[in-house]
């Protein structure tokens, strides 16, 4: 992607979640592709403000995290055609089937040719509409109280990828805040 950017003559800057100390970028592209570490929640929320394009290049995603925040944030945000992507992308036209049209539309939304404006404003919105905090807690909430009825055994929750992941990535970040809020219903063994 850099390289096609770099021959497009664009200048540009990618963050990425590395650790700077041990990610291996080429030295041609030091100024260009910047490891920020494993930022905070509200570190990377400032990062991702500040973008002007999201790139997922994650081929084993479920929800997201990332790709739904930067939404929420009214950035155009591309992601490969897997997993969940097609349930959570504001537009169809977000999702790409291969490293090169992921390219191509980059190169497009970063020349102001990307999907149309009001296309994608009504898509954020349409997006926003559906993905609420409201809605999930709601659904949340109804969970747990059939969950925890006396009688019903206890909530057994595996964190052994959250107790591994050196990085804050969406996964881990909903398993810390679905745990948290767990947390307020009833004692669930962590393990």
């Amino acid at each position: 992607i850099a390289t096609a950017l770099t021959a497009a003559g664009r200048d540009f800057a990618i963050l990425i979640l590395a650790d700077p100390a041990n990610a291996e970028i080429p030295d041609h592209y030091k100024r260009n592709i910047i490891p920020i570490g494993f930022p905070d929640d509200a570190a990377l929320q400032m990062a991702m403000a500040s973008a002007d394009l999201g790139l997922s290049v994650s081929l084993w995603e479920g929800f997201n995290l990332p790709l739904a925040e930067m939404q929420w944030l009214g950035k155009p945000v591309l992601c490969f055609d897997v997993g969940a992507h097609p349930e959570v992308v504001a537009h169809p036209w977000f999702l790409c089937r291969d490293q090169n049209q992921m390219i191509e539309k980059a190169s497009r939304i970063l020349a102001g040719t990307g999907l149309d404006k009001s296309e994608h404003e009504q898509a954020l919105h349409d997006f926003k509409a559906t993905f609420t905090w409201s809605k999930t807690v709601d659904r949340l909430e109804t969970q747990l109280e059939k969950l925890t009825q006396p009688g019903l055994p206890e909530i057994v929750v595996d964190i052994s990828n959250a107790a591994i992941d050196t990085g804050n990535s969406g996964v881990i970040r909903v398993t810390r805040s679905l745990c948290r809020e767990l947390q307020k219903y009833c004692d669930p063994v962590f393990v």
